[in-house]
């Protein structure tokens, strides 16, 4: 990932959604970051400072990873989450995110969605509306 990646793209509905699902490993992120220099930021450390797309499709992963990329991955402009059920709570708060577009779909147990000082040009949530 040393060349920047701008894009970023899990997919893993070849054959539908159906358990197990792949489970994005988290905790990597702060074990590849345990030297960084803080001055690059731990996307910097990984080669994430570039990316702009990132997309999660049956892959597990929660509010709080999701929250570690768009703080730490500043020119970070989509997002996109389908069929996440480890999904429940998601915050895209502050004027500093860079996202401009975010789609949450089919995330069978979201419970709440907070967007606050955000510049957002697009959201788009599919899904059960009492759920939300």
């Amino acid at each position: 990932m040393e060349k920047g990646v701008r894009t970023l793209e899990l997919d893993f509905s070849v054959w539908g959604c159906v358990p197990p699902m792949y489970t994005f490993p988290h905790y990597l992120l702060k074990h590849l970051c345990d030297d960084h220099i803080p001055i690059q930021g731990p996307c910097a450390c990984i080669g994430l400072k570039s990316l702009k797309v990132l997309n999660f499709n049956c892959v597990n992963v929660a509010g709080e990873v999701l929250e570690y990329f768009l703080s730490n991955c500043t020119v970070l402009e989509q997002l996109l989450v389908c069929e996440s059920p480890s999904l429940i709570d998601l915050r895209v708060v502050g004027s500093s995110v860079a996202l401009k577009y975010l789609l949450v779909q089919d995330c069978s147990n979201i419970k709440s969605i907070e967007i606050y000082d955000a510049k957002l040009i697009s959201f788009i949530y599919k899904g059960e509306p009492e759920s939300i």
